[in-house]
């Protein structure tokens, strides 16, 4: 990412945790930072609600209970665990907290408890869609800027076709698929799909540019990328395009 548009994005999301675990080990430094709060600048998310419920939707989480500034969420699971928790929000966090971590069926006392390794994951995968999905908000909302956007997009003249790709990859990973931004897409694409010949980082690039048009699920560019299919001279491309129409059925 250009480094002004990544240096204005973490001004948007502040996630407090001094540990960031990817395997979740048993520690009780980790257990605690499940409990840290998420905070963020409410400059740049405006419903901050739907992107909890969003990242609840990501990870299997269901909503218990909803009110005005909480949400109580259950995740549903198969090895007879109930694992329900409280997320609290306003203008500034988002906080954790636990309401039950327990076997089902299980008279034991304190060995009835879900395994801390389990409970370490599904948090952090839940904190990690939720951060996510805050920074694409933030993100789209920066790139309402014209000055900043075309800043963001200049990389789509650049004469390295892997940065070109890089962008294009990056789009698609943070889910800009505002007609600004895939209207330069289209431009690129129109400009060499047909050359007599591509290089294979050419098919790459090609190929992300027509799947960032596909996932927006726009049908006002179906008739470009059918027009792909038709013209293309490279049957990789050809092949990688018809796959995208079915981001259409979904």
């Amino acid at each position: 990412m250009n480094h002004l548009l990544k240096a204005i994005a973490v001004s948007a999301i502040c996630i407090v945790s001094a540990i960031s675990p990817i395997q979740a080990a048993e520690t009780q430094a980790e257990y605690e930072w499940y409990g840290q709060p998420i905070k963020y600048n409410s400059a740049y998310i405006t419903d901050v609600e739907s992107l909890i419920v969003e990242s609840m939707n990501d990870r299997g989480w269901e909503i218990k209970e909803k009110s005005e500034k909480e949400i109580v969420a259950w995740l549903p699971d198969e090895s007879d665990n109930e694992i329900i928790i409280k997320i609290m929000h306003n203008a500034s966090e988002i906080t954790f907290e636990a309401v039950s971590e327990r076997r089902l069926y299980c008279h034991r006392g304190i060995e009835c408890g879900v395994s801390r390794s389990d409970l370490g994951k599904v948090r952090h995968f839940l904190r990690q869609s939720i951060t996510a999905n805050i920074h694409r908000a933030a993100m789209a909302d920066l790139l309402k800027n014209s000055e900043l956007r075309k800043q963001f997009l200049s990389k789509l003249q650049s004469k390295d076709l892997g940065e070109r790709t890089k962008l294009a990859r990056e789009i698609i990973v943070e889910k800009l698929y505002s007609p600004e931004i895939l209207s330069e897409l289209v431009a690129e694409i129109q400009k060499g799909f047909d050359a007599p010949e591509l290089s294979k980082q050419a098919v790459q690039m090609y190929a992300y540019y027509c799947k960032a048009l596909a996932l927006s699920k726009d049908k006002a560019y179906l008739p470009l990328l059918n027009k792909v299919i038709a013209k293309t001279n490279d049957d990789k491309l050809r092949n990688y395009v018809e796959g995208y129409l079915s981001y259409y059925k979904g």
